[in-house]
């Protein structure tokens, strides 16, 4: 048993980071953490939300016949399928309810934490195809033995966050982990957000205006990373950076985008505050990265720059090495030290 006095000087400090996944239950749990004696989540500092998206079958056939079941084949007629089959009936159910007020839900947990400046809402299967190693997420997956789909869509919790978030000013950092497509997203301003990270922003050439309205909405970034995910062709993986200003940006990131040079160049230009700029498997629909380096090189407040594997449309594709960079960037005398990724070979030794 722990003592009154260990719970108390414990409490605060394994609560700074939680985790709960996005189902009814997982929520009334925290609630009932936040309502203990030894303390409160009044010094969580970080919040994860692991969302999913489960199959809707309305019979026990369907469920057990599911490509996504789980349950043991020789126990398929077993009483302990029978009471599987009528706990994720009641799962199902349960959340189908809360359908109706998402965002009150939303509003009412974050609520129990006083002093949170940062939320990342995250699918629950990660980026390396393998499902959440999560003990909330275990133990559903044993009661109702049926996994979520595999497609990682989370818009209906970001969206459901983003509505409630004015509410909470002292949110300042937000991460989104999970396949997020912007075709619903009712424009909104979030003035709070000054960090910005998004993994897999889906993007096509019907959504391009509907992606632009949503960077926008968060004016006062001094962070913002970007990750693109096709809604469609890969050519379409395109953000409208011309059309998008962040007065306070320091810190960006890009990453799976087509763009043109010009348009990744006068980006960089015009955010003068900016002090680092992160790059990979960007491919440039027009232009050269040579031709972009040497206008970088020459830029007065030019920022640090970390740059992977860069690719192009009409000119030679490069992995890019930390080095012969550096030293191309610092002296102007130097000629481009990267050539077409076949070739594996730089023009001057380092040596």
């Amino acid at each position: 048993m722990v003592g009154h006095r260990f719970a108390y000087a414990g409490f605060p400090v394994l609560f700074r980071n939680v985790c709960t996944m996005n189902t009814l239950s997982c929520m009334h749990q925290l609630q009932t953490l936040g309502d203990s004696p030894f303390g409160s989540l009044r010094n969580t500092k970080h919040l994860t939300i692991y969302h999913g998206t489960w199959p809707l079958l309305d019979c026990r056939g369907d469920w057990d016949r599911n490509a996504l079941w789980v349950g043991c084949r020789s126990w398929a007629n077993s009483r302990a399928a029978e009471d599987a089959f009528r706990r994720y009936t009641q799962f199902i159910t349960q959340e189908a309810l809360r359908e109706f007020k998402p965002d009150a839900q939303f509003r009412k947990l974050i609520h129990s934490f006083p002093t949170l400046n940062s939320i990342t809402i995250s699918h629950v299967n990660r980026w390396d195809w393998k499902p959440l190693n999560n003990e909330q997420y275990n133990a559903l997956i044993k009661k109702i033995w049926i996994l979520p789909y595999w497609t990682s869509f989370v818009a209906d919790a970001v969206f459901s966050l983003l509505n409630v978030l004015h509410f909470f000013p002292h949110i300042r950092r937000l991460n989104i982990f999970g396949s997020l497509s912007p075709e619903h997203y009712v424009p909104g301003v979030y003035p709070a957000v000054s960090h910005l990270q998004v993994r897999s922003l889906i993007s096509c050439n019907a959504l391009k205006t509907k992606t632009r309205d949503f960077l926008a909405s968060f004016p006062n970034l001094s962070e913002l990373s970007i990750s693109l995910e096709p809604g469609g062709p890969l050519n379409e993986q395109k953000l409208l950076l011309d059309a998008l200003h962040w007065p306070q940006l320091c810190y960006f990131a890009l990453y799976n985008v087509w763009i043109s040079e010009n348009e990744l160049f006068g980006f960089v230009e015009r955010h003068g505050r900016l002090r680092h700029l992160a790059l990979d498997r960007i491919t440039l629909i027009q232009g050269s990265w040579e031709s972009f380096f040497v206008r970088y090189r020459d830029l007065q407040n030019r920022p640090s720059i970390e740059a992977q594997v860069l690719f192009a449309i009409s000119s030679p594709d490069c992995v890019v090495e930390p080095e012969p960079l550096r030293l191309f960037l610092s002296q102007k005398d130097l000629p481009w030290p990267f050539f077409d990724l076949s070739d594996g070979i730089f023009p001057f030794d380092l040596e």
